[in-house]
C-alpha cells in the first residue's frame, strides 16, 4: 500500500483505528462462521446415527375471522346489454362481435356517446365481468385477445362443444 506523504498524524490515527476496527469485526465473524460449521457438523452426525427426533406439528394456527362476503354491485345497462347479447348469440364472442351487438341497443337506450367513448366503456365492462365478478369467462380463441362465454357454458375449464366458434 502506498502512502501519502500529506497525511497527518490525526489521520494516521483515524485510518489505524479504522482498520484495527473492521479486523474485530471480521474475526467476529469468522467465530459466527466456525461456531455454525461445528452447529451443523454435529447435526449431521446426528442425523446419520438416527438421534435427531422430527419436528411435531407445532403451535396450533390462530382462526382468522372470515369476513362475509361483499354484496356485488348491480349491474350497470353496458353490463346488461353485454351479458344478453351473449346468451342471445348462444356461442362465444369476441370483442368486435360484442360491440357491433351491443352497438345498436345502446343508441336505443340512450347510452351510447362517441364511438371511442363506447370501445372504451365496453372494454371497462367486459374486464370487470370476466375479472371481478365472473359473470363471464375469458375463452382462448385463435386470434388476439381472448372470446366471451357464460359460465355455465364450461365444462370445467374447457368450452361445451355446442358453444365452440
Amino acid at each position: 500500500m502506498k502512502l501519502s506523504t500529506k497525511l497527518t498524524q490525526e489521520d494516521v490515527q483515524d485510518l489505524l483505528n479504522d482498520f484495527r476496527s473492521e479486523l474485530r469485526k471480521l474475526k467476529v465473524k469468522s467465530d459466527h462462521i466456525r461456531f455454525q460449521i461445528r452447529a451443523l457438523e454435529n447435526y449431521s452426525k446426528d442425523l446419520k446415527e438416527g438421534k435427531v427426533s422430527q419436528p411435531g406439528p407445532g403451535r396450533p394456527r390462530k382462526e382468522s375471522k372470515k369476513k362475509a362476503p361483499r354484496k356485488p354491485y348491480p349491474l350497470s345497462d353496458w353490463d346488461k346489454l353485454i351479458l344478453e347479447s351473449i346468451k342471445k348469440e348462444g356461442k362465444v364472442l369476441i370483442n368486435p362481435e360484442i360491440y357491433e351487438r351491443v352497438k345498436p341497443k345502446a343508441k336505443e337506450v340512450g347510452i351510447f356517446t362517441t364511438d371511442a367513448k363506447a370501445r372504451a366503456k365496453l372494454n371497462q365492462c367486459l374486464i370487470k365481468l370476466a375479472n371481478r365478478r365472473n359473470d363471464l369467462v375469458k375463452v382462448k380463441y385463435k386470434g388476439r385477445g381472448f372470446a366471451y362465454a357464460m359460465p355455465e357454458w364450461m365444462d370445467g375449464r374447457k368450452l361445451k362443444k355446442e358453444y365452440k366458434r
